[in-house]
């Protein structure tokens, strides 16, 4: 996992903390992937970030993003794959 990043997953926290849904999942989920050097926050806002997980390729970033929902329990809505 040392290569370049190719896609993403963006997390809404604002639409994750508002909800209550997963928060808890997402939390520690988050803080795991900050020590590894894979979060980015896009936007800074007083109720939550926005935050990209950096993936390898588009194929982790859709699995990632239906695991957050899925498993995690976060809302659909705050959850999105993209590509830098």
């Amino acid at each position: 996992m040392n290569g370049p990043r190719t896609a993403y997953v963006e997390v809404n926290e604002v639409k994750v903390l508002g909800t209550g849904r997963g928060a808890d999942w997402w939390t520690l989920y988050r803080s795991r992937a900050e020590r590894v050097g894979r979060v980015k926050i896009v936007r800074t806002v007083l109720t939550g970030d926005i935050v990209r997980v950096a993936c390898d390729d588009r194929d982790e970033a859709q699995w990632l993003a239906k695991h957050m929902v899925n498993h995690g329990g976060l809302p659909r809505t705050a959850v999105k794959v993209g590509k830098p």
